[in-house]
């Protein structure tokens, strides 16, 4: 049977109502290595430290997926993933030993043969996973290569088509685009987005809010405005078309969450609160390319490393460090526009039922 039932999704449902327990999202930076420099980038300092740079084996990384918990998603990110050689075995890994349903890997679109040859080898290694490799698209040709360096919008735009021809032979394999909305490029985002749907008709297009420490930080001067009009197209291209995302046998909910996702992300960025518990550190963990364990991209408190636990994710989940911090978050009503830990507190918080719902009803 190719990809996942909703038998299988329904072993997370107790986490609706117990938090507790071992993460059921992964944010993996497997890579802090990157070909591309781009401006609005929040790892840049990873990336250009060259010296320091202390990336996991292969077999460091079969350690820690043989701790045996299931995933509903993991993302196996960077840095620019399709660096890495193994991508394909690091996916394999956590295939076998912790069942994940998707696996997303998002990606500067400039490795033609390394994109095509390792997706096509975990579509076939993970039949019952839905892999989606998620294309960055910041801007039309000249603002795009501004941002990302020369000649890098045709060049991921030609290298989309070729992972797109591929599709027929996999069933579980979607292709997808994300423009990330910065000062930059915010008056450009319809633009893009009718590009992306004229031209290269992705599975979805999401969208991410700029954030994090960046190099340049007036990338961050949104004016919100602009990403709420490419929310509400994207919203209303969904209802349109009926084209829905994701090889879940849930995707009408799977979009819908997303479609709240912006809402929220939006509401967050104008009033500066938190709008509901953040359960990062108990559904969502991040492990970064040298075994440092965090709770979020954007909470920078470690729970501890990896490699100093001896490959013992558990150890490190259940210490009373990882307890502290969840404490934190909860005491300080910690909020952010951190589209990975919104979407799982989406899910299984039932304070966001009522709003998912109604987006679920308009799809």
């Amino acid at each position: 049977m190719n990809r996942n039932s909703v038998i299988d999704y329904s072993t997370f449902i107790p986490r609706v109502i117990m938090k507790r327990g071992m993460p059921v999202q992964m944010i993996f930076f497997v890579t802090s290595r990157c070909n591309c420099r781009c401006r609005h980038c929040f790892y840049w300092r990873k990336i250009e430290d060259d010296a320091n740079r202390k990336e996991m084996t292969l077999d460091e990384i079969e350690k820690i997926s043989k701790n045996r918990f299931n995933l509903l998603w993991l993302s196996l990110t960077g840095g620019e993933p399709f660096l890495r050689d193994d991508l394909a075995d690091i996916a394999a890994l956590f295939y076998r030993n912790s069942r994940v349903l998707n696996i997303s890997i998002p990606t500067n679109g400039q490795l033609k043969e390394k994109i095509l040859k390792t997706t096509a080898a975990i579509a076939r290694e993970c039949p019952r996973s839905y892999i989606v490799v998620i294309f960055s698209f910041d801007g039309l040709e000249g603002t795009h290569d501004r941002i990302r360096g020369e000649k890098t919008f045709t060049t991921a735009s030609e290298n989309f088509k070729a992972l797109q021809s591929i599709q027929g032979k996999y069933r579980n394999l979607g292709v997808a685009a994300q423009i990330t909305c910065t000062a930059e490029n915010q008056k450009e985002l319809k633009d893009v987005y009718a590009y992306l749907q004229n031209r290269l008709q992705p599975d979805n297009v999401t969208i991410n809010l700029v954030r994090g420490d960046l190099r340049f930080p007036g990338q961050k001067d949104v004016d919100i405005r602009y990403y709420d009009e490419l929310a509400d197209l994207i919203k209303s291209g969904k209802r349109k078309s009926g084209i829905l995302w994701h090889g879940s046998p849930l995707r009408k909910i799977i979009v819908a969450r997303n479609f709240l996702t912006y809402v929220s992300i939006s509401k967050i960025f104008k009033e500066k609160r938190s709008l509901a518990s953040c359960y990062a550190g108990y559904l969502n963990c991040v492990i970064a390319e040298d075994g440092d364990v965090y709770p979020c991209e954007d909470f920078n408190l470690k729970i501890g490393n990896l490699r100093e636990a001896k490959y013992d994710f558990r150890k490190l989940w259940y210490s009373s460090e990882a307890q502290k911090i969840r404490a934190l978050i909860k005491k300080t009503a910690c909020f952010c526009t951190y589209e990975c830990a919104m979407s799982a507190n989406a899910l299984f918080n039932p304070v966001h039922y009522p709003g998912m719902l109604a987006e679920l009803l308009k799809i």
